[in-house]
């Protein structure tokens, strides 16, 4: 039996974790893992990161763990793991929850590729694609997923500078053009950081709108032949 604090550990140092069946939660070393994964997060975020919640990270961590036992153990009846997908989330749905939630589900993606693999029919890989639309942030480069009001799943998204970076560099990242159109701040983070550069995602750029890696380069020769003596 292992402890779901030994699982956030694995997937903090290693990005892979042990299945168990069973878990004990041990509060107080799950509380000390989720703070290092809050810790290490903060190294590499653009900007400030939100405030930490302890308690939508824990909900989070059981989510992902019962989702991978579901996953790798065919024996767990499929109601018991829908029934953990449709716990009720973390309310309200503000940066720090968001921020502190996606420590965890932000490998959504690769678990629904892997449940897809294990079992296209499972009744799993649906919920975890309305996981997904529940929780924009940490399902980029989910396909399948819809957003039912994108202005108002993005709203705390795109308020949050901080927040909205880590959105904008998870959508180029991934190439996730979906995600495009459904805020007009987002839209303009990601036109800011592509910037003279749209031959590093240039399908993006161009959904953008913006102009190509030949067409700046015109300009650029343009501007200097019109400035020459």
């Amino acid at each position: 039996m292992s402890t779901l604090a030994e699982f956030v550990a694995g997937l903090r140092e290693s990005g892979l974790a042990a299945l168990e069946a069973e878990v004990e939660l041990a509060p107080g070393e799950l509380a000390d893992e989720l703070r290092a994964l809050d810790l290490a997060m903060r190294e590499e975020f653009p900007g400030d990161a939100p405030a930490f919640d302890p308690a939508a990270a824990g909900w989070a961590a059981e989510i992902v763990h019962r989702t991978c036992v579901a996953i790798g153990n065919r024996a767990v009846p499929a109601e018991e793991a829908l029934r953990w997908l449709g716990r009720p989330s973390p309310d309200p749905r503000n940066p720090a929850v968001i921020y502190s939630v996606d420590l965890l589900l932000r490998h959504l993606p690769e678990l629904h590729a892997l449940a897809r693999r294990m079992s296209a029919g499972d009744p799993v890989v649906p919920a975890l694609l309305q996981l997904g639309a529940n929780w924009p942030l940490s399902s980029v480069g989910l396909p399948g997923v819809v957003l039912s009001n994108p202005s108002a799943a993005l709203e705390p998204i795109a308020v949050h500078r901080g927040l909205r970076l880590h959105y904008a560099d998870r959508v180029l990242a991934r190439g996730d053009a979906s995600r495009l159109g459904q805020d007009v701040r987002i839209d303009d983070t990601l036109r800011a950081a592509l910037g003279h550069y749209p031959g590093l995602a240039p399908s993006l750029a161009k959904a953008l709108e913006l102009p190509s890696s030949g067409e700046i380069e015109e300009r650029k020769s343009a501007n200097c032949a019109s400035s020459s003596p």
